[in-house]
């Protein structure tokens, strides 16, 4: 006569505890993969900084409106915004006829 051999309760929760760690370590590897932004493929160098700024486009909505709002449109970013009196100002402030200098993220 056989008898099936079972695990004991401490065996099962050393088991338990082995693999919530493993998920744990996988979770916080993807979380410190995201936040320190490991998924961008290559550092910003001066040439590519350049290659931007060259490529940069000037938006002149003639209303009041903020230039955020007006490169996310032509799928650009803000990069400065100026009022007519030659004032710089935020990308996210409401501005009378701003001029706005959007650029797309990865210019081709």
């Amino acid at each position: 006569m056989k008898k099936k051999e079972k695990h004991k309760w401490d065996e099962t929760l050393v088991i338990s505890v082995m693999v919530v760690a493993a998920l744990s370590i996988l979770i916080i590897l993807a979380s410190y993969i995201t936040v320190t932004g490991k998924a961008y493929s290559s550092i910003p160098t001066k040439e590519s900084v350049l290659n931007i700024l060259n490529k940069a486009t000037v938006a002149s909505p003639g209303e009041v409106s903020f230039c955020d709002y007006e490169c996310s449109n032509s799928g650009s970013a803000c990069i400065l915004s100026k009022d007519s009196n030659n004032q710089i100002h935020n990308c996210k402030s409401f501005i009378s006829a701003p001029d706005c200098l959007c650029a797309k993220s990865n210019p081709k």
